[in-house]
């Protein structure tokens, strides 16, 4: 790091500044607000890492590293203001290092969205390769009609946790932590630390998660969370011995008559682009479309 640039390590009080770093970049490169303080709070704590890089400004850049126990890498970003991207390199011999102080084992990998041109070319000079790419879906839900409730087979009963008494929470974390192992990069789960984790990711609303049982057997689970661009999916996982059956589907069009009776508008997700279960192709046939493709680079 240059001696003139003044970086620091990051707390918990500059949530507000990253909050207001992360909605300039989401505005250049999205058009709109794509950023809550719950989605950019830092994770203080032992296997988390961050900095930040401040001017006359406020924070012009911000760069983390978190080894998580349920991904096979080590996770980093960096992001900066825009107009200042020679702040990138910087930011990126900081995390390298501390990415193999938290697991030595592990790959780094680092995402970015396929136009952020000045990101990725340094991401490229640095040695970072392409493992996967992902897709970012939405969906407009439109006043009229209402969406309407799925259509169940025989023996299928679909409801949403609620308040969520802990069996109910315990049966969702096994569906989708299961159903998740057959997706790139994922391990399993403590049920407590995934709990946890849901909460640190503004998942906290259990009336927005749903747990599909066929003839009693909890088989799929989709949790939903309110976000600034409508509504966001962010799991959705079918067992395997499950498939099939259209679960995923009677899933997703349960979440949005729900989400738009709490009046979101617009529903988006994130799916990995070689997702070998189909989802792609699921949220196709629902009328989502692809509107953003991002790139994730693994470093070793």
């Amino acid at each position: 790091m240059s001696a003139h640039l003044p970086v620091r390590d990051v707390t918990i009080e500059d949530t507000g500044a990253i909050l207001d770093l992360m909605t300039l970049v989401d505005l250049a490169e999205l058009g709109e607000p794509d950023h809550t303080a719950v989605d950019v709070r830092p994770a203080i704590g032992e296997d988390f890492r961050g900095w930040v890089i401040e001017d006359d400004a406020g924070v012009v850049g911000y760069g983390w590293v978190q080894r998580r126990p349920d991904h096979l890498a080590v996770d980093a970003d960096v992001t900066v203001r825009p107009g200042r991207f020679e702040l990138y390199l910087p930011l990126l011999e900081l995390v390298r290092p501390a990415a193999r102080d938290l697991d030595p084992r592990l790959p780094l990998q680092i995402n970015a969205a396929s136009q952020m041109g000045p990101k990725r070319r340094v991401l490229e000079a640095e040695g970072g390769r392409i493992v996967r790419r992902s897709l970012r879906m939405a969906i407009d839900l439109p006043d009229e009609p209402a969406p309407s409730e799925p259509e169940l087979s025989e023996g299928v009963e679909i409801r949403a946790l609620g308040e969520g008494a802990e069996p109910e929470l315990r049966a969702i974390h096994r569906v989708v932590d299961v159903a998740f192992l057959d997706h790139f990069g994922h391990g399993e789960t403590e049920f407590g630390r995934w709990l946890e984790r849901t909460g640190e990711e503004g998942l906290t609303d259990h009336s927005l998660w749903w747990l599909a049982r066929v003839d009693g057997t909890p088989a799929a689970g989709l949790l939903a969370t309110m976000a600034p661009m409508g509504a966001y999916v962010d799991t959705l996982g079918t067992l395997r011995e499950f498939r099939g059956r259209g679960l995923g589907r009677a899933l997703m069009l349960a979440s949005f008559a729900e989400l738009h009776r709490r009046g979101a508008r617009k529903v988006i997700l994130g799916v990995d682009a070689d997702n070998p279960t189909g989802a792609v192709e699921l949220y196709q046939s629902l009328g989502m479309k692809a509107v953003l493709e991002g790139v994730r680079y693994e470093f070793d």
